[in-house]
């Protein structure tokens, strides 16, 4: 049987920020503070340019946009979010998944 220690401590953690992020955009909304996360799914960085050919394969295929989210993008997500376009916008998690996971 597989080790499925790490799945749940991932899982948990990244539910932890989801909660955490809501309950304090809830609670600094009365202060004029917003908060929000970003939920990165498969982007591109120097861990994920040493996965071999058949790891990156199995996970652009299963990504509806068919790539991996450059870091760039990211940080324009993030950019967005601390702007003055954002300011309305809070208790936010942005997922950048390429449709993969849809709540």
């Amino acid at each position: 049987m597989e080790d499925i220690t790490p799945a749940a401590a991932y899982g948990g953690s990244k539910g932890g920020v989801d909660i955490l992020t809501k309950s304090l955009a809830r609670r600094l909304a009365q202060n004029g503070i917003t908060v929000d996360a970003i939920a990165p799914h498969a982007i591109e960085t120097e861990m994920s340019a040493e996965w071999s050919e058949e790891e990156r394969t199995e996970v652009v295929s299963a990504i509806p946009l068919g790539r991996m989210c450059g870091p760039e993008e990211v940080t324009e997500v993030a950019l967005f979010l601390v702007s003055d376009g954002a300011a309305f916008t809070t208790g936010q998690v942005l997922n950048l998944n390429g449709a993969l996971l849809m709540d």
